[in-house]
């Protein structure tokens, strides 16, 4: 009798022609082990070697939300990052001034943030004052990816000017000091007023795009004034 698990095949090199074992690989016809013929749940990951199911062994739309369980799929499995990619201090001025230089103006930080305790005020000694961030109109230092969208935001305000504040993105190739095909891109512009106001614009990184630079600079901006 065979054991469980085997079945009866013919062999011609047995004494009685047939043998108990299990089937060989090679003796499997292509496609002739369908989805029917697997009982529910027989496969789970321990039967599955690994790297052994990519993209190109999976139909399309076979993977929906309902076969990924809750919580498997986080941000450090994705290519390309989700969120912000300033650090949580440029992004809130709570600490020091760490990655923004200055143009024509003083930044420092000062207090009465749109959403934390502090913001960065900047100073303008002399006309077309700006703050640059990741770098400068020479070189750039935030990662990106070529034709992914990304989303550039600042609050803005100032006590006495209404100034139009513009955000500027340069963007780099891999060089790091080499401009990309589309070398950069402005926002609409927002005039400043006396409270927080938000100012953002989204736009399509070029596809030989590896680092991007910000610039924010109050338009025609004039010696003295803050904001």
């Amino acid at each position: 009798m065979g054991t469980n698990d085997t079945v009866l095949l013919a062999a011609s090199e047995e004494t009685k022609g047939m043998k108990w074992t299990q089937i060989p690989t090679a003796g499997i016809a292509d496609d002739a082990m369908t989805a029917t013929k697997i009982a529910a749940d027989a496969v789970g990951s321990a039967e599955i070697a690994a790297n052994a199911v990519g993209s190109s062994e999976l139909a399309d739309n076979a993977v929906d939300t309902a076969a990924i369980a809750d919580g498997a799929v986080t941000a450090a499995k994705f290519a390309v990052q989700p969120g912000n990619l300033l650090t949580a201090n440029q992004a809130s001025i709570e600490t020091d001034t760490t990655g923004f230089t200055a143009s024509a103006a003083t930044i420092a930080r000062a207090s009465g943030g749109a959403f934390g305790t502090y913001c960065l005020e900047v100073t303008a000694t002399a006309a077309s004052a700006s703050v640059h961030l990741g770098g400068t109109i020479l070189a750039g230092t935030i990662p990106v990816q070529g034709e992914e969208t990304y989303t550039f935001r600042i609050e803005q305000k100032a006590a006495s000017i209404t100034r139009v504040v513009k955000l500027r993105v340069y963007w780099w190739t891999s060089a790091g000091d080499v401009a990309a095909s589309t070398a950069s891109v402005d926002s609409g512009g927002l005039a400043l007023t006396s409270t927080w106001a938000s100012q953002s614009f989204t736009t399509v990184a070029p596809a030989n795009a590896a680092f991007a630079s910000l610039r924010v600079f109050a338009v025609d901006s004039a010696n003295a004034e803050v904001f």
